[in-house]
């Protein structure tokens, strides 16, 4: 058998629903001349409309319904009758589709962009289904219905010049952040001093650790047996070899970051170490942006000390794949920036700078930490 076809209301005129519906309601009519209980709940559910739109067609049409022999259905306007449209709903739509996403968001800044009045925008949204909003308890569960969404991504939106890749965060009604960094093109003059690679900080550390097994493992592990250990104040999930138990010691590698080993200042020297060779000037910068609310703006005093850390935690990073152990002469810079309806939309850009450099004990102090030790010491 071939498949049912799908009805579809919304390819009907209002004309040829309001006939559909009324050969529906013929249907459903008894002798009293009323229609059957539920009758108007399945014409609001097939056509729709509202339960209430379906008794009002209903009451209007009543006697040509009941009696089609003696009346006829008649669902033209009086001649004359309504006010001459000003908009049409194409000229509507495709002005709104026009407008930046971030003014779509509401009537009101609909209005204020396209110069048609908010309840002629209402009136053609709702009834092509593009209103900016949907029920009120969809708004409380942040279910927002976009206007003309099928359009979004035929018109582009240029983002703010200062938002790089976080503008797509905030034209979704979310957080964004993005942490970038670069370094800046110069010479580097190469250094006399030759410093060892295994002395400089690096990204992949492999240490080696020896741990006991715990005396709860009573039996021959089979290699799924798990125990935890402490490492630098983080706990770490280790699996127990196979055939091992209580009281018996084994090895496992990690790999972790030395960034922490790095001298990082906002001066241009480190007290008792001598600067023996540096490198090109490197930048990081964190992007964060949001829509206004109270508790992001109570909060963002704190927030903008974190997002400092991150771009510091980013020049870290650079400092040591340039096999470098400091990073002097750093600044840091932050700036905000309103943007969108009202304001509403906060970027927040904090940005570092510093010169990556390699670092030795100067002659004096390693005189001073050969005496102190009470050996002779190599320079």
């Amino acid at each position: 058998n071939p498949p049912a076809e799908i009805f579809d209301p919304s390819t009907l005129s209002q004309e040829q629903r309001q006939a559909a519906i009324c050969e529906f309601l013929s249907s459903r009519t008894n002798d009293v001349g009323r229609i059957n209980k539920g009758a108007a709940d399945e014409v609001a559910k097939k056509y729709g409309i509202s339960k209430s739109g379906a008794s009002a067609i209903w009451r209007k049409h009543k006697l040509a319904i009941m009696h089609p022999e003696k009346f006829k259905l008649d669902f033209s306007r009086k001649k004359g009758s309504g006010r001459i449209c000003k908009w049409s709903a194409e000229e509507v739509l495709e002005k709104v589709k026009n407008i930046e996403f971030p003014y779509r968001q509401s009537l009101r800044s609909l209005s204020d962009k396209t110069g048609i009045p908010r309840t002629t925008l209402h009136t053609i949204l709702k009834r092509n289904g593009q209103l900016p909003y949907s029920k009120r308890r969809e708004r409380r569960a942040n279910m927002p219905v976009s206007v003309a969404h099928e359009t979004r991504s035929e018109i582009p939106v240029p983002p703010h010049p200062s938002q790089s890749k976080s503008a797509e965060g905030v034209l979704n009604n979310q957080r964004s952040k993005i942490v970038t960094g670069g370094s800046l093109q110069g010479v580097i003059y190469p250094s006399r001093a030759k410093v060892p690679e295994e002395n400089l900080p690096s990204l992949t550390k492999e240490t080696t650790y020896e741990v006991t097994v715990p005396e709860s493992v009573l039996e021959p592990s089979d290699g799924s047996i798990t125990m935890g250990c402490v490492i630098n104040g983080k706990r770490n999930t280790v699996k127990i070899p196979e055939g091992l138990q209580k009281d018996d010691t084994f090895t496992f590698t990690r790999t972790h970051s030395e960034t922490g080993k790095v001298f990082t200042s906002t001066l241009f020297s480190v007290p008792e170490m001598e600067i023996v060779q540096s490198k090109p000037i490197i930048w990081s910068s964190v992007t964060y942006d949001f829509y206004k609310k109270s508790a992001d703006q109570q909060a963002m005093g704190n927030a903008v000390g974190k997002l400092t850390q991150e771009a510091q935690a980013k020049i870290l990073e650079q400092v040591v794949e340039h096999r470098c152990n400091a990073c002097l002469g750093m600044s840091f810079n932050v700036t905000t920036d309103s943007s969108g309806p009202g304001g509403n939309k906060k970027l927040v850009i904090v940005t570092a700078h510093g010169t990556p450099c390699v670092v030795v004990p100067t002659a004096t102090a390693i005189a001073m930490d050969a005496a102190e030790a009470d050996q002779p010491f190599a320079v």
